[in-house]
C-alpha cells in the first residue's frame, strides 16, 4: 500500500489534498470490516492465576496457571456457530482442562505444570474458526501461539513491581 500521508510536519496543505487523505483514511478502516464490524483476525491470551502477572505468562514447576482467551478486535464477530477454540501445548509434561472456576467455558483454561519439568518454556497454541460475518458463517481457520515461561519451583520470588495501574478484560455482555 502507498503512504497515505505524503506531507511532512509543517507542510501545508490545501483542503482538497486533506478531504482526499481522510477519505483513503476511512476506505482503509471499512476495507478491514464487514458490516461495521470486524472480522475476529487472532486471540489475546490474559492470564488471571497461577504465575507471575507482572506482564509475562509465566507458571511456577509444580503450580496451576490459569488463562483467559479473548477475540481480536475487541468487539469482532467471534467464533463461527457451533464451533469452540481448541488448545494445544509443545510440552508434553503440561497438561490442558478447562479452568476448574468456570469448567463450561470454553475460553478459560488451566496449565498444570509438573515440578519435575525443567523445561524454561512452552508455547500454547489457541485454534479456531472465526465468524466471517454477522451470521455466524465459518470464516478461514486462525492459529496464535504463546510462549509461557516455566519457572524452577522453590526459586526466588519474583522481583518487587509496584502496582501502578489497572487492566480490565470484559468477559461478558459484548
Amino acid at each position: 500500500m502507498d503512504k497515505i500521508w505524503p506531507f511532512h510536519h509543517g507542510d501545508e496543505i490545501s483542503d482538497k489534498d486533506f478531504k482526499r487523505i481522510v477519505i483513503r483514511l476511512l476506505q482503509d478502516i471499512d476495507s478491514k470490516l464487514v458490516g461495521g464490524q470486524a472480522v475476529t483476525q487472532g486471540s489475546n491470551l490474559t492470564q488471571t492465576s497461577g504465575g507471575n502477572m507482572a506482564g509475562t505468562l509465566s507458571i511456577v514447576a509444580g503450580k496451576t496457571g490459569t488463562f483467559l482467551r479473548s477475540n481480536l478486535p475487541v468487539g469482532s464477530f467471534g467464533l463461527a456457530k457451533g464451533t469452540v477454540p481448541t488448545y494445544s501445548v509443545d510440552d508434553p509434561a503440561v497438561t490442558l482442562g478447562p479452568d476448574s472456576s468456570d469448567p463450561t467455558n470454553t475460553d478459560k483454561i488451566s496449565a498444570a505444570v509438573p515440578s519435575t519439568d525443567t523445561g524454561a518454556s512452552f508455547n500454547l497454541t489457541i485454534a479456531f474458526t472465526p465468524a466471517a460475518d454477522a451470521t455466524g458463517a465459518p470464516g478461514a481457520p486462525v492459529s496464535n501461539v504463546f510462549n509461557v515461561t516455566i519457572k524452577p519451583a522453590g526459586g526466588p520470588p519474583p522481583p518487587f513491581v509496584a502496582t501502578t495501574g489497572s487492566d480490565l478484560t470484559q468477559t461478558s455482555g459484548s
